[in-house]
Order: C-alpha cells, then sequence, then structure tokens
C-alpha cells in the first residue's frame, strides 16, 4: 500500500479481503484509496489489486456437486 501511495500520489489506501465461506459472484476484496484525480486512482486499484493477487497467500477450496478441491497460488 505504501509503494502505490508513493507511486501514484495517493492520500489514502485501504484493502480489506473477505475470509470464510464466499458463494461465486460475491465480492470478495474492496480496494478504497483516496487520490487528488481519478487516474490515478484507477491506476493505484489496478496495481494493488495484480500485488495481492501475486503476492498474498490465496488459498481457496472450490466445493461442487462433485466434491471439492483446494486451489493455491491463484495469481
Amino acid at each position: 500500500a505504501n509503494e502505490a501511495g508513493t507511486a501514484h500520489g495517493l492520500r489514502a489506501v485501504a484493502i480489506a479481503h473477505r475470509i470464510g465461506s464466499v458463494e461465486p459472484e460475491e465480492p470478495i476484496v474492496a480496494i478504497h484509496v483516496g487520490a487528488a484525480h481519478r487516474g490515478p486512482a484507477f491506476d493505484a486499484c489496478r496495481w494493488l489489486i495484480d500485488e495481492l493477487k501475486q503476492q498474498a497467500p490465496l488459498w481457496k477450496k472450490e466445493v461442487t456437486d462433485h466434491g471439492a478441491t483446494w486451489k493455491a497460488g491463484l495469481g
């Protein structure tokens, strides 16, 4: 978040990632940024979600009618 703030001139950054059971199509991550202009704000949001997917140890368990499967490294 600090790196994005410096690179994009942000005034504030907040990231929230849900845990627990999430239904398909439900939001799982929220990224909020404060910036003087929308262009840098959108660029920062794109950069932050890409970094989150690459760096965070994200795992998910897909549950279907055919059973459950753990998936890791979903960047």
